[in-house]
């Protein structure tokens, strides 16, 4: 007869050795565009929201699964699955590289550049002790530098708060809204002079969930998510400043599946749209906005191996278009992949998970996640 302990380390083993044979071969289909950096420092632009090691390593799927923090941050329905207090602090640390377009000279020089953030997120979930169903709340902050020319800093902060209602038994609906708030600032010396600027921008998000159980192993999920806000730009030398008015779309399915007892699958399916409408003035207004689309696949696993440990896969796949309506850029399409693994650790209500993923782009991009959570 077949050990379950047994049978779950090699589940477990097979899972990580997969994630790591695919982490080997992927850098083969790398696609060393030339904005490679710039998709994905943009696209941070559009709404930012925390990272959680779970999530993370499950190839970032969380529509569709009940009963986690991660809902703060996701699909809010989820958090009416929610049936005692739960706290959660993460922090991240990821590398966005590829190449810069500097527009002089042409034909333009493409530096490589790499850009570091790092910062810390702060979850809690309690369930409403009048009504059914549960609050959310979040914090989240980070830093970035890059060494590109203009020696690009800044940081940027988030505040989430959600609410999950169980509309019936099996059938969960949400609502949460974010704010974002980022900073830049970008200088370099130029003949001895000192110039560049700094740009601010405040974000409002609203998202809409559902989260349906068809039966008691299986979760199904959708979430919309529309953004909006604006950025402002000033410059040193008095230069021309810009101003940016933020729409932002997005559409997501997910499902999960609690296998057995001990090993759940998950997927989740993402659409999103962001437009900015950019004006420089010089004195008159000339449109340097950007469009961005986005399609990506997300899918991964989570397999017990003892009532303490557990271990995770998942992979991503993308698909970003972007169009960069200025004199720096241009229309660009990226496609790539990622692959992630990690593991998690409980102990009397105490959580510990750890996450990493790698993306087929720029140089090899990597992020970290370090999670621990506490439920009372």
């Amino acid at each position: 007869m077949r050990s379950p302990i047994i049978w779950r380390l090699v589940t477990g083993t097979v899972v990580l050795a997969a994630v790591v044979l695919v982490s080997f071969v992927s850098p083969a289909f790398a696609g060393g565009d030339e904005e490679e950096f710039l998709i994905q420092h943009n696209e941070r632009k559009h709404f930012w929201f925390p990272q959680d090691a779970r999530s993370l390593g499950m190839g970032g799927t969380f529509v569709a699964v009940p009963g986690d923090t991660m809902s703060v941050y996701g699909n809010p329905a989820g958090l009416a699955a929610i049936e005692n207090l739960q706290l959660r602090a993460s922090y991240f640390w990821d590398k966005v590289s590829g190449n810069l377009p500097t527009g002089e000279p042409s034909p333009p020089v493409r530096p490589s550049v790499e850009e570091r953030l790092h910062g810390p997120s702060f979850l809690a979930a309690v369930p409403n002790p009048f009504f059914p169903g549960a609050v959310g709340l979040g914090f989240g902050n980070y830093w970035f530098d890059a060494d590109d020319p203009s020696d690009t800093s800044g940081h940027g902060q988030t505040y989430l708060a959600a609410y999950g209602y169980p509309l019936f038994d099996n059938l969960f609906l949400g609502y949460g809204f974010g704010f974002l708030g980022q900073e830049q600032d970008r200088r370099t010396n130029v003949a001895f002079k000192q110039v560049g600027g700094s740009s601010d921008g405040r974000l409002y998000s609203h998202r809409l969930g559902v989260m349906y159980m068809p039966v008691e192993c299986v979760s199904l999920g959708a979430m919309f998510t529309y953004g909006h806000g604006r950025t402002s730009r000033s410059l040193l030398d008095g230069g021309p400043g810009f101003s940016a008015d933020h729409d932002f779309y997005e559409g997501r399915v997910g499902a999960s599946w609690q296998v057995l007892e001990k090993t759940m699958l998950a997927a989740d399916v993402k659409i999103s749209r962001a437009d900015i409408d950019s004006y420089r003035y010089i004195p008159n207004a000339i449109d340097v906005g950007e469009q961005g689309d986005v399609f990506g696949v997300g899918l991964g696993v989570e397999q017990g191996i003892t009532d303490w440990l557990c271990v995770r896969g998942g992979y991503r796949f993308h698909i970003d278009e972007y169009d960069f309506n200025s004199d720096l850029g241009s229309n660009d399409r990226i496609t790539y992949q990622a692959v992630s693994c990690g593991a998690g650790l409980k102990w009397r209500g105490l959580n510990l998970d750890y996450g990493l993923e790698y993306r087929d782009i720029g140089d090899g991009d990597w992020m970290n996640v370090l999670s621990t959570g506490w439920g009372f």
